[in-house]
């Protein structure tokens, strides 16, 4: 290496011109500063003020106003063909979702199609080098318990993205279906329903969310416990990241892997960092993975590479960036379609209602009957029985014709008959089919059975009906009962 003393001459006088360069500047700025006016006093105060009431109430503030005020124009100019509003109703709606917060947004975009989508990632990431806060925040149908599809920026609403394509039957067990975020689940189950099939992880919140938001916010429903969350489900999803460029994002092998990160995109970028950071902290990463059956806090960097690394490097496993997408309510990408896994409906199910007045009984009760590998395993309390049991006009809307009397009858019957005017401290339901049933379910019952708790095979499908009405109206319900002052 070089060490003559004429290239550590050349450093040092160019460090001693910098160094002095420096403290001329700074001498001339102290010299040029100007004594604070009362005017000035006045204008710091103020902008003290407004920095320190930003964490008080977010939804005060009025970042870049200018930038918000440009933003259909530009979207215009690029071709956008949707809906863009400030209307002051329509932020107030888009203020709230099922969380706790309200942070008001400052624009409302709702794309008519994925183009449209595009255009809005491509034009906003152009305008934040002049409006740094611009920011987008995608909101399905807005049923999230997290506050995550709220902003003080600009909200994108998927809503009218919401096509279904074609079921393909790939075999017996399992078959496709693709879809835009903004498809209803419930429309989506009735499509499925037709052809005998359905997707496992359905939420509570079948009735009301959107598929696309249920894979943003990776949610997991009751057959969760056997079948996993959303995310288990997903073959590809289409995604526009920060270039505003569309790509299919699926599980790779490492020779797949290694062709799409020599290539100059956005996803070559984040496949690229997202395995450097997993192969630099992959046992700190196993070692904090939850021991849960549901989780949805985080990124889950624990599945992209779910063989481990080096298995990978010698081709085993896939590296599944869709993984890290899935759960990350948008702060990664914003999917403009999905394609699904889905099954057959099962047929051959057992449920078990387990009423448990004695909350002491209920952690040894739950334990037994994990050992028969359920399907499913859910819980609603007093509180929610005794909210159905008063709000029966509440399952008008969910439940149609006959049906409606059947399950209500099935309801007043189970309280006043079957439990004698007392509501359970909590309900269980059980549900096992004939995999995991191998002994008779009879005797399966007495084994999970005490001398305080009584399981019961539920053979009336308008009291199963009814069981399960009441477990996905339970937050509804809670709702319903606070904003109507019950």
């Amino acid at each position: 290496m070089p060490s003559s003393s004429s290239t550590k001459t050349r450093s040092n006088k160019k460090t001693v011109t910098k160094k002095t360069a420096a403290k001329k500047t700074v001498k001339k700025r102290a010299v040029s500063k100007k004594k604070p006016t009362k005017k000035t006093t006045k204008k710091a105060t103020k902008a003290t003020a407004v920095v320190e009431k930003r964490p008080i109430d977010p939804t005060t503030l009025k970042r870049n106003p200018l930038g918000h005020l440009l933003i259909e124009k530009l979207l215009r100019e690029a071709g956008f063909r949707g809906g863009v509003s400030s209307s002051k109703e329509l932020l107030d709606e888009y203020s709230t979702d099922e969380s706790i917060f309200s942070i008001r947004p400052q624009v409302v975009i709702i794309p008519r199609c994925k183009a449209d989508v595009e255009i809005i990632v491509q034009v906003i990431t152009r305008e934040t080098t002049r409006f740094e806060s611009l920011s987008i925040t995608p909101r399905a149908a807005g049923t999230g318990l997290s506050g995550g599809s709220l902003t003080d920026s600009i909200v994108i609403d998927m809503k009218d993205l919401r096509d279904m394509g074609p079921i393909t039957f790939k075999n017996k067990d399992y078959s496709t279906f693709t879809c835009e975020p903004g498809l209803m689940w419930r429309d989506m189950e009735k499509k499925l329903k037709r052809h005998k099939l359905y997707l496992p992880p359905y939420t509570s919140s079948k009735d009301i969310c959107t598929i696309g938001g249920a894979i943003a916010n990776n949610s997991a429903g009751p057959d969760s416990l056997r079948y996993g969350h959303c995310a288990d489900w997903v073959e590809s999803m289409d995604v526009v990241l920060r270039d505003g460029n569309t790509y299919t994002v699926k599980p790779l092998t490492y020779k797949q892997f290694k062709s799409l990160i020599k290539k100059n995109h956005e996803h070559a970028r984040i496949a690229r960092e997202i395995f450097e950071l997993i192969e630099k902290n992959e046992k700190e990463i196993k070692k904090n993975e939850p021991e849960t059956k549901k989780n949805t806090a985080g990124y889950s960097l624990w599945d992209v590479i779910p063989e481990g690394v080096a298995k990978f490097k010698k081709g085993q496993g896939v590296f599944d960036l869709g993984r890290v997408i899935s759960g990350s309510q948008g702060t990664v990408g914003i999917i403009t379609s999905l394609t699904m896994r889905v099954i057959p409906i099962q047929t051959d199910t057992t449920l078990l209602a387990i009423p448990i007045f004695d909350l002491t009984e209920a952690a040894e009760t739950i334990v037994k009957t994990l050992k028969y590998d359920p399907i499913n395993i859910e819980i609603f309390d007093d509180l929610t029985f005794d909210l159905a049991l008063r709000n029966p006009s509440f399952f008008k809307s969910r439940l149609h014709g006959l049906t409606y009397y059947k399950v209500m009858l099935a309801m007043y019957s189970t309280y006043h008959v079957r439990y004698r005017g007392k509501t359970p401290a909590f309900m269980v339901l059980v549900t096992l089919n004939d995999n995991s049933l191998k002994a008779d379910v009879r005797d399966v019952v007495k084994k999970i059975s005490s001398r305080n708790v009584r399981a019961r095979i539920v053979t009336n499908p308008d009291e199963a009906e009814m069981f399960w009405q009441i477990r996905r109206a339970s937050y509804t319900l809670f709702i319903r009962a606070i904003t109507s002052g019950l």
